[in-house]
């Protein structure tokens, strides 16, 4: 009591902060369980309670409509999910790309409107361009008698990559996260060049999938692997390379300040990867797309450095010829001097005309290709006693001739729409649109040119990534919706 006779206050008892207090406990229970649970065990159960409370954060981010962390995950990962993050191993149910497309699709439907960025009109003249394409190649199902393995390729090649481009223009915040996806990108294209280049030099598969092909450079003894990665072909393995390169150096010319040092060596370490990645599998198209760009790129942008670039490209591309001769005079005849190769893809383009003209309307059906050479008057296509491949080795053949004439005029008109698309964010003559608009030439130009030679359409991991890349390019030049901080 006080003199006066009024009651004082208690002295405050010290107290521990509560998040000081949760910690505490989890250290002790983390260091009793340690002694009453064999090491094995408490290792496995950390890491699955690990796992669990990561997938809880990122479900409660989904739900508020939160994209940013699913997609930076699956940027910095994604490659290693097709071995890794599938199941079962084969014909796998549950896959990575579906579980992050399935993510997206919830995150871009709970996202409050004030986060959103609708599909400008060009763009949806696409996606329902590129819908009627898919019900043209599932009326070519007709002629098929297994559709459980044509309906996965359908789904994983063709839908969810434009799903995933949806989901990436509606919600993902791209010019907030330049700097997140430059630093992702770089490490993925750094361990992407470490494990191609550790295959070419054990001649082994390091990662292999099911269904997935050795191809080899070269002649009999003197063979040498072409590196495929973690993904199905070597071809999705070299056009991704590409694709990073372009990517790379978009998003260091759109992030535009300057970067501490530490980021710029991992800039360039990235890059350096991608063009590795890019060249390793030995693919004349891609190594001639490479110098063609990069010639383009230098009249583009008429500066010193770029000119400079196209002279490094061709002098790459010249070592690396000069290295197969040293290594292997048949490595050199087989990829680049041999006219065989030549004359066997003027033969395939004989025979996928052939194919066509079997069933002109409908197509063959969708990766039915060999069971339509197989029928008389397909077989036997050779030019200069050269037989043809017996795969169109073209996408353009691949889809005329298994879809026929209703699957490839709605493949070209969605084409057409998706590439006008670009052109009419271009027209707002803004910096932003221009550099999306260059950098799309290039990843456009990159896929086609190369799709010519190889038939890509059927690879989902590219398909994925090529419209991950044009969908960042479309929203970061039409991106009005989005704030400037974002």
């Amino acid at each position: 009591m006080s003199a006066a006779g009024t009651p004082t206050p208690s002295q405050p008892q010290p107290t521990v902060h509560p998040r000081l207090r949760t910690l505490l406990l989890l250290l002790f229970g983390t260091t009793f369980c340690w002694y009453i649970i064999p090491g094995v065990y408490f290792a496995y159960g950390v890491f699955g309670a690990a796992v669990a409370i990561a997938i809880t954060c990122v479900l409660a981010l989904v739900l508020r409509g939160e994209a940013d962390p699913v997609v930076l995950i699956w940027v910095a990962i994604f490659p290693l999910g097709y071995y890794f993050l599938s199941f079962p191993r084969e014909r796998a149910i549950v896959s990575f790309d579906r579980a992050v497309v399935l993510l997206l699709c919830v995150a871009a439907c709970c996202a409050s409107p004030a986060k959103i960025m609708r599909l400008p009109r060009p763009m949806c003249r696409a996606g329902w361009s590129w819908l009627l394409f898919v019900f043209a190649v599932l009326l070519s199902f007709v002629h098929l008698s297994n559709l459980l393995s044509p309906l996965r390729v359908l789904v994983d090649a063709y839908i969810l990559p434009a799903l995933l481009g949806w989901c990436v223009i509606r919600c993902f915040p791209v010019r907030r996260r330049l700097l997140a996806l430059h630093i992702l990108l770089c490490i993925m294209a750094a361990y992407l060049a470490a494990i191609g280049a550790a295959e070419m030099v054990l001649n082994v598969h390091l990662l292999p999938l099911a269904g997935a092909g050795a191809y080899y450079a070269g002649f009999g003894d003197s063979l040498l692997l072409r590196p495929s990665g973690p993904f199905l072909a070597s071809h999705s393995f070299s056009l991704i390379g590409l694709f990073c390169f372009w990517f790379l150096a978009f998003l260091r010319r759109a992030a535009g300040a300057e970067l501490p040092r530490w980021q710029k060596w991992l800039h360039w370490c990235g890059v350096t990867s991608a063009v590795i990645v890019a060249f390793l599998p030995l693919f004349r198209s891609i190594m001639l797309t490479f110098l063609g760009l990069a010639i383009l790129d230098a009249f583009w942008e008429r500066r010193t450095s770029r000119y400079l670039l196209a002279v490094v490209s061709l002098a790459i591309l010249s070592g690396l010829v000069f290295a197969a001769w040293l290594l292997s005079p048949e490595i050199l005849v087989e990829r680049f001097l041999d006219p065989a190769n030549l004359f066997a893809r003027i033969a395939q383009q004989q025979q996928t005309l052939r194919v066509f003209q079997q069933s002109p309307l409908t197509g063959v059906g969708f990766t039915n290709y060999m069971t339509g050479v197989e029928q008389p008057g397909s077989s036997g296509a050779s030019f200069q006693d050269v037989s043809a491949l017996d795969s169109p080795h073209n996408n353009l053949g691949a889809v005329l001739s298994e879809t026929g004439l209703c699957g490839f005029l709605t493949f070209l008109f969605a084409q057409g729409f998706f590439l006008r698309a670009f052109w009419r964010a271009r027209a707002a003559q803004t910096k932003r649109a221009l550099l999306a608009w260059q950098f799309f030439c290039y990843a456009f130009l990159s896929y086609w040119i190369s799709g010519l030679d190889i038939s890509t359409m059927y690879s989902s991991d590219l398909n994925l990534f090529y419209l991950f890349m044009t969908a960042v390019l479309y929203k970061y030049g039409t991106g009005a919706a989005e704030s400037p901080a974002a």
